[in-house]
């Protein structure tokens, strides 16, 4: 990922803020300049030589506001385009990452990305860049100032220049090093608050202390982390401060030695002296942006890893059969082995299993929302890679707020069935505006609203895990005869063992300790 990407989208932006920095810094130069002529020709003067240096002198100080206020309008304008060009970049890239890669990742991974980790990375890189060629145009409008001001001098000023600028090397790593673990603390943070607020339902006068406990435990690390960050940012603050006192002593110490040799008038050492912040400030600013470049290495690393992984297409002309060949997968201490199926098109296949027993994290694998461990999945006898076709639905159905239309049609993306939608008992939420979630609406009505879906999304092989986990017996045979009618590919996983129930399928597969033993 190029992330000066966000530099081209807003080159007018930059050339403008580049521009007001070169006037403002012109204006702000202008006024000890305008103070050596003074102390240079006060003996000749004249009242129309008083105004002039007055008009000149006020209206350098107001020119150098106006082109500051100006520099901050459009830096804010940068920064604007930038939060939001990067958050919609990347809500882009996880829609389209292989499904297993965000299933690896928490929802506080996904959140902190977008909020937190874009802002580490605009103020650690984007703009530090940004500050960085600001201070490089200062510096350059400040030394052409500076020859003017007494060509002997200018040289050691430049020289303590090049010297500070060994100074970002000392810290930049450390630094790196801090911002990653600062990131990582703030996803756990966010992953353990959304646990926290879920659980709320079993809050009461007895258990506050634990939860209480929990959220501490999480905050004050997360807090440590960010003290540690910005207790290490201030020493490098400092450790670049020394670059402008290293300037000031050596214009000090060679201004009075270049004046005992009469090379120098005492007007030009005092001019000098008061002029060298104004060089001195953007070379301290450039060394602590070096620092910074340095150390945004990682959070760079961690926001493009969301990048350049994007995920294939969708099945198209599946014609036979999705065949699983010798499908072994390890998590934790739990094993599957060797898993061997063959899914054909258009037959209804039911996985049952004890809870444990692999069939779920077997679905899951077929569909792609985990990664295999290696090729075991072959599509019309085709290596089968597959990681964007959206036909894995779980059993909390994933709810927008809108309308019942909105949410079955992915907003209009999927064309709407209104016999369908009957069929499913649906019409009770026509005119009902739904909550994030569902949470105006029943167990039930998710589990039809999620079915609604999947029918008309139109993929050729539904993979259903344990959709109807939340409604009653009734109802799950009700909704089991409809998906058993309709032309598709179906594999649901059910707990359901009843032989009556079960033999409206074309075939059982059972599973038991991460083995398929039927």
């Amino acid at each position: 990922m190029d992330f000066k990407k966000y530099f081209k989208n807003n080159f007018k932006t930059l050339i403008l803020i580049l521009i007001w920095v070169i006037l403002g810094s012109a204006f702000a130069a202008m006024i000890p300049y305008l103070s050596k002529l003074v102390l240079d020709n006060y003996q000749s003067f004249e009242l129309k030589d008083v105004l002039l240096y007055i008009g000149a002198y006020i209206g350098s100080i107001l020119l150098f506001l106006l082109f500051e206020y100006l520099k901050k309008i459009y830096y804010n304008r940068f920064e604007c385009n930038y939060y939001r060009e990067i958050k919609e970049d990347i809500f882009k890239a996880i829609l389209r990452r292989d499904h297993y890669l965000n299933n690896q990742a928490s929802e506080g991974e996904l959140v902190n990305v977008m909020e937190n980790d874009c802002e580490d990375l605009y103020y650690s890189y984007i703009r530090c860049l940004l500050d960085f060629l600001v201070s490089i145009a200062s510096f350059i409008v400040y030394v052409i100032y500076l020859f003017f001001i007494d060509v002997y001098l200018t040289p050691f000023v430049l020289i303590a220049c090049l010297v500070s600028l060994a100074i970002p090397k000392l810290v930049g790593h450390k630094l790196s090093k801090l911002r990653k673990e600062k990131s990582e603390a703030q996803a756990n943070f966010i992953d353990g608050v959304n646990v926290l607020v879920d659980a709320r339902e079993l809050y009461d006068g007895a258990n506050y202390q634990i939860f209480k406990a929990l959220f501490e435990k999480d905050n004050r690390y997360v807090e440590q982390k960010r003290n540690e960050l910005f207790d290490y940012e201030s020493f490098g603050e400092i450790f670049s401060g020394f670059s402008l006192y290293f300037i000031n002593i050596v214009v000090f110490v060679s201004g009075l030695l270049l004046y005992y040799y009469g090379k120098l008038e005492i007007s030009s050492v005092v001019v000098m002296l008061s002029f060298i912040d104004l060089v001195a400030i953007p070379m301290r600013d450039i060394v602590y942006e070096i620092i910074t470049l340095k150390s945004a290495k990682d959070i760079k690393g961690k926001v493009a890893s969301y990048f350049g992984s994007e995920a294939k297409a969708s099945i198209q002309g599946f014609k036979d059969k999705l065949e699983v060949r010798n499908l072994s997968h390890n998590f934790g201490e739990f094993n599957l082995k060797d898993i061997n199926l063959n899914i054909e098109k258009g037959k209804k296949y039911a996985f049952i299993g004890e809870n444990g027993s692999g069939k779920s994290t077997s679905l899951k694998l077929i569909a792609r929302e985990l990664l295999t461990e290696e090729d075991c999945l072959y599509l019309d006898g085709e290596p089968y890679d597959n990681t964007y076709d959206l036909s894995y639905y779980s059993s909390n159905p994933k709810i927008f707020k809108g309308s019942l239309y909105d949410n079955v049609t992915l907003f209009d993306l999927y064309k709407y069935d209104e016999e369908l939608i009957a069929s499913l008992g649906l019409n009770e939420l026509l005119d009902k505006e739904i909550d994030n979630y569902g949470e105006n609406i029943s167990f039930g009505q998710k589990a039809r609203l999620n079915i609604a879906r999947a029918l008309l999304s139109g993929k050729e092989i539904l993979f259903m895990d344990e959709i109807f986990a939340n409604i009653d017996q009734e109802s799950e045979k009700e909704l089991t005869t409809l998906l058993l009618n309709r032309d598709i590919t179906l594999v649901l996983i059910t707990h359901n063992r009843e032989a009556e129930y079960l033999k409206q399928f074309d075939h059982i597969y059972e599973f038991k300790d991460g083995s398929l033993i039927s």
